[in-house]
């Protein structure tokens, strides 16, 4: 609130920091530079009212005087630059710039909206804004203002800042700054995080802006892709290939010059799954099948509980203590695309009956069974598929037998012929099963198991032996040491006689 004595020429503020002011001691020059030019028309309005009081109003000049008195106040300058400061910085770091300005205000009811700043090279703009609705309520008034200028180049800025009122510029003044900025480097290229992307050849940058005195640009450096605007921070690049594509943001001023890499991998979107069709099994482990991924990477998942997978990522691979109802999924990923599922069911009945056969001089006949395939030594003889069959040759004889809605069947028991009319028949006297077998192989005979079992891998080597005496079945656990394939099992009696040799399918 402003208050002025006629008589004594006095001027005063609330604000502290600026005493009373004497017209009567003040150099008129000084004075001119306080209140001109409209707070000298303040006083004139002022005093020419105080004399119109004493005349009290007895003239129509008077009147007039006083009309032309407040229309003279109101249209001058409302807002004046005093002054501009620096704040105690130390301008050889990096460090945000500000600046303060004082202002002399007029109008009571004038409003400071704010100021916006430009840096443009080394030349530095300053708003400062007011807005006001007329008439103007006059008072005298010394706002200050620190205003950010952000980071600056190094070397001198020239610096304008003006006020405004209503956009309309009231006052001007200039100044300079200078910023040693030394071994201190503002222009710090960040390319932004890696990321992955999934089969898309278009992709938008998100490098860091850069400084308005820094140039800045986006270079392929390895990979493909064709940049739209390589000075833009954001630019977005096209034609992208499979794989890792990596570019490079750098960033320079007048002081140094830095640079950043980010890497985009763009993915291939993963092949179909696809598995075999649903089926039957007839034991408790069953192969399972389905494509090999050329994109990506496939993965079994069970969801019935206590269902074991031999080798997950394997597309053939072995499912054992099967219930009587599983379900499985083959997923095949690829980082963040989406992936690919198929499903496959399997329905388990147990068969645990296998068929028999015995002979009759050079004639085996097996009792009824769903399907019969002759062997001999391990391997099916062709086109010998009924309930008998005629030997003509040495060997080791057995049926197998599929069971309806069965991928796999059972074996019976052996018949070994060592010459042609003489037959050891072993039907009552060693039986080896399940074949296939899962995980667990059963040698059983009646009048007792004396000698020794050896077994052999598919390649001839031992890979199993132990000695058994009097057990009339015993149980060997295959699980924790051979792989799937195709095993030979022999029993050899304690005087050395080898009286079966058998064929075994372990884990299908």
């Amino acid at each position: 609130m402003v208050r002025i004595k006629v008589g004594q020429f006095r001027i005063s503020t609330k604000d502290k920091k600026h005493p009373d002011l004497d017209l009567q001691k003040m150099n008129p020059k000084h004075l001119i530079e306080i209140v001109s030019p409209f707070y000298l028309l303040i006083l004139t309005l002022h005093i020419t009212t105080s004399y119109l009081i004493k005349m009290k109003f007895k003239s129509s000049i008077a009147v007039t005087l006083l009309i032309i008195s407040i229309r003279l106040a109101s249209a001058q300058q409302s807002l004046q630059i005093s002054n501009i400061q620096w704040p105690l910085l130390n301008y050889t770091m990096c460090t945000q710039s500000d600046v303060y300005v004082n202002i002399i205000r007029s109008c009571y009811n004038s409003t400071y909206t704010g100021a916006t700043v430009v840096v443009s090279g080394f030349n530095i703009t300053v708003d400062v804004n007011y807005t006001v609705v007329a008439p103007c309520n006059p008072i005298l008034d010394f706002p200050g203002y620190q205003i950010s200028l952000g980071l600056l180049p190094a070397g001198t800025s020239a610096v304008t800042v003006n006020a405004n009122m209503n956009s309309v510029l009231q006052s001007t003044m200039g100044s300079s700054l200078t910023v040693n900025v030394g071994n201190c480097c503002q222009s710090i290229a960040d390319a932004g995080p890696n990321t992955h992307i999934c089969d898309t050849t278009g992709f938008q940058l998100n490098g860091n802006a850069p400084p308005s005195f820094s140039t800045a640009n986006w270079t392929v450096v390895s990979g493909s892709g064709i940049i739209s605007n390589g000075t833009l921070h954001n630019a977005t690049v096209s034609n992208l290939s499979y794989g890792l594509n990596r570019f490079a943001w750098s960033m320079s001023d007048s002081t140094c010059a830095t640079s950043d890499t980010v890497n985009v991998r763009n993915l291939e979107t993963p092949s179909t799954a696809v598995t075999e069709a649903d089926k039957l099994s007839c034991y408790d482990s069953v192969t399972i099948n389905a494509n090999v991924p050329t994109v990506g990477i496939g993965t079994w998942k069970s969801y019935t509980a206590g269902v074991s997978i031999f080798q997950k990522n394997d597309p053939k691979t072995i499912l054992t203590n099967l219930n009587s109802s599983n379900l499985l999924t083959w997923t095949i990923t690829n980082g963040i695309c989406p992936s690919s599922v198929d499903t496959l069911k399997i329905e388990y009945n147990e068969v645990t009956v296998a068929p028999v056969i015995t002979a009759n001089n050079l004639t085996l006949s097996s009792n009824t069974a769903p399907s019969y395939q002759w062997y001999k030594d391990g391997n099916p003889i062709a086109n010998e598929t009924s309930q008998t069959y005629q030997v003509s040759a040495n060997g080791v004889y057995s049926v197998y037998s599929v069971f309806p809605g069965c991928t796999n069947g059972l074996f019976s028991n052996e018949i070994t012929f060592g010459s042609v009319g003489v037959s050891e028949e072993e039907s009552s006297a060693l039986r080896i099963y399940p074949n296939p077998a899962s995980e667990i192989l059963y040698l059983e005979k009646e009048s007792g198991l004396n000698g020794e079992i050896t077994i052999y891998n598919p390649e001839g080597r031992q890979v199993y032996k132990s000695s058994v005496i009097n057990e009339t079945r015993i149980k060997i656990d295959l699980s924790s040491y051979l792989m799937p394939g195709v095993y030979s099992v022999s029993y050899r009696e304690s005087s050395g006689k080898e009286i079966r040799k058998a064929v075994v399918c372990i884990g299908d």
